[in-house]
């Protein structure tokens, strides 16, 4: 088994059953030393899609899956693996302490920022809700410029 941090639309539990059949929601997780971006624009999306960036003084909250062997050849295939996202193995903080070891999907070739759709962000949103992430968290979310 994998694990995989979502931070993107693949916080969407119903996007994620679809993509990856096997795949189980372990717990919420924060990536800390990043900030969400938006560097890539998709064509299926019609907007800016989400990526991870280093950042000393943020961090990206998000969700950790555990995927099957083909489900992450599967997110690999969803994800544009290895030319528009490549990923990395990383450790993310939880509630009850740190798992290492959990892939975390980068964009190779960053470009400045690309508003995301209303839709695209409407995933986000409901998943900082309906996992509660920090308030701080939420509202950065919230001063996401969207198209």
């Amino acid at each position: 088994m994998q694990l995989c941090f979502a931070y993107g639309s693949n916080l969407s539990i119903n996007q994620m059953r679809r993509r990856c059949p096997d795949s189980k929601l372990l717990e919420v997780g924060c990536l800390k030393g990043y900030r969400l971006d938006f560097t890539h624009y998709s064509s299926d999306w019609s907007g800016g899609v989400a990526d991870i960036i280093v950042d000393p003084n943020n961090e990206v909250w998000g969700l950790i899956y555990k995927l099957s062997e083909e489900d992450i050849h599967r997110l690999d295939y969803y994800e544009g693996y290895p030319d528009i996202y490549t990923r990395f193995q990383t450790s993310i903080k939880t509630l009850t302490g740190s798992i290492l070891d959990v892939w975390a999907y980068t964009v190779v070739r960053k470009n400045n920022f690309t508003p995301p759709t209303k839709a695209y962000m409407k995933i986000i949103k409901n998943a900082t809700v309906e996992h509660q992430f920090p308030e701080a968290y939420r509202s950065y979310i919230d001063t996401i410029e969207t198209r």
